[in-house]
């Protein structure tokens, strides 16, 4: 079993009480490395070393052209190692090797643009009404970064990240997820360690989130936040962030709708639904886990779906002939299987899967692919879940499992109400205010105004296919 330490003022150094945790192969189910528990007297440390970084020593006194030289320098190391880089987040976070190469060897891609803008950062000499005053404008380093991210895509999250901070001067402390923190230390190690960057500009803690994070994010010496993640930790992050005034950005969970009229190309349609949730097991903020459907093309299009999403290749996701590979984590997959459950409860039908796949790896973390049919979306982000189908008809008034006004969605179903509220209250006459719906009364068994002037705005489906056949709206939005 392979043992990290990790990554601090450059040195590798262990966690200060010595602790560690595995770390688990999504596919097997067997631990395959061990990982620094690091808490707060590392997290010091760490944002102690970025912050001397920050203020004296080589990296501040870089020009602009000598920190793209070394941001170009990152790419090409990345480029060299992006093989091996890939196969450490496919063991890592169990996703496919189709995307987890992908993504690394497009990594290098960011480090050269923002190398190359690294010396294009700009001021401006401002004119203003009193010629006695010199007014002008300077573009400056926040200082040290923090970085938290998340296991469906550690390290391109985290390039997304690094890249511009370096560019303009930052040092940063970066905590990545408990689940996926292997990949990381291999990238310190490979590319960050050989590039020249000098010590204390890149750092790594890693651990849990309670733990580690918040002492992270609560640390005077820190200047920004950047977090990836769930919309309920983002929303601590932000709230603890706040109280020092830190500068915040949030890259959260959400639930991705695909709209499909009656004009579409249907077999292009049906292509880009599956490849928009089954892709990455669903694991991804942009899955597309909602489907709403025009009516009159509804039992037709649930159809052609099925039958596809049965065709789909479950197990090893380091081979390349497999389409869906396992969910990453337990507590993940956990929480997939009880919102099925909530769906059959409330009413649902369930067409296709609905529960554990009986092949591929030992601890059984496959599901059989999911489509639920007659299922209200749930509020929550669930990265992995199966997909849900609606169709465009009649105006109802749902409510979310909160129960709250500000949830009412005016979207049917093909076959069964959201939710069983008395007939009288269904038609209000109150426009759509909920985050999830269309945004507009569905009433009378026939498309409304606003469906129609969204249908008006779009190319008709042969201006779609022009000079790119057989390839849809839908399938370029999903890409």
């Amino acid at each position: 079993m392979f043992s990290y330490q990790t990554y601090i003022d450059g040195k590798w150094v262990d966690a200060a009480s010595g602790k560690t945790f595995q770390t688990f192969d999504p596919y097997t189910g067997e631990p395959w490395a061990a990982i620094p528990e690091c808490e707060k007297i590392d997290v010091d440390r760490a944002v102690e070393a970025a912050s001397r970084a920050f203020e004296a020593g080589p990296w501040p006194n870089m020009t602009p052209t000598e920190r793209g030289k070394i941001m170009r320098r990152i790419a090409q190391l990345i480029e060299k190692h992006s093989e091996y880089l890939g196969q450490i987040e496919v063991r890592d976070n169990g996703k496919l090797i189709s995307e987890m190469a992908a993504q690394t060897k497009y990594m290098p891609e960011w480090f050269y643009y923002y190398g190359g803008l690294a010396d294009k950062i700009q001021g401006a000499v401002v004119r203003v009404d009193r010629p006695e005053h010199f007014t002008y404008i300077l573009r400056e380093p926040v200082g040290v970064c923090a970085f938290i991210t998340p296991w469906n895509s550690p390290l391109m999250l985290a390039t997304w990240k690094m890249a511009p901070a370096l560019a303009a001067g930052c040092t940063m402390v970066i905590k990545p997820s408990e689940f996926t923190s292997a990949s990381l230390l291999e990238f310190m190690k490979l590319v960050i360690e050989e590039s020249g960057l000098p010590p204390g500009v890149v750092n790594v803690v890693t651990g849990y989130g309670a733990v580690t994070g918040e002492p992270l994010v609560t640390h005077p010496k820190v200047a920004k936040v950047a977090f990836t993640g769930g919309s309920a930790t983002g929303a601590r992050v932000n709230e603890l962030a706040a109280k020092t005034f830190k500068k915040v950005s949030l890259e959260l969970g959400g639930k991705s709708p695909n709209i499909v009229f009656d004009d579409c190309i249907l077999d292009d349609a049906v292509s880009g639904a599956v490849s928009g949730i089954f892709a990455a097991t669903g694991q991804t903020c942009i899955a597309g886990s909602r489907l709403l459907l025009q009516e009159s093309i509804h039992d037709k299009f649930v159809e052609k779906l099925v039958a596809m999403a049965k065709t789909a290749r479950l197990g090893n996701p380091s081979l390349a002939e497999t389409q869906v590979g396992p969910v990453t984590t337990p507590p993940q997959y956990q929480k997939i299987l009880s919102y099925i459950d909530i769906a059959k409860e409330e009413g649902a039908k369930c067409v296709l899967g609905g529960g554990r796949h009986q092949g591929g790896g030992r601890r059984q973390v496959f599901r059989q692919a999911d489509y639920l049919h007659g299922r209200q979306q749930q509020d929550a982000h669930c990265a992995g879940g199966g997909v849900r189908s609606g169709s465009v008809g009649h105006q109802v008034q749902g409510r979310g499992r909160g129960g709250a006004d500000s949830q009412r969605h005016r979207i049917r179903t093909r076959r069964r109400r959201l939710d069983p509220v008395p007939q009288a209250r269904a038609h209000d006459g109150r426009p759509h205010q909920g985050r999830h719906g269309v945004g507009e009364h569905l009433s009378g068994g026939e498309l409304p105004d606003a469906v129609r002037r969204l249908q008006s705005l779009r190319p008709r489906p042969r201006e779609w296919r022009r000079g790119d056949r057989g390839i849809s709206a839908i399938e370029k939005r999903v890409d």
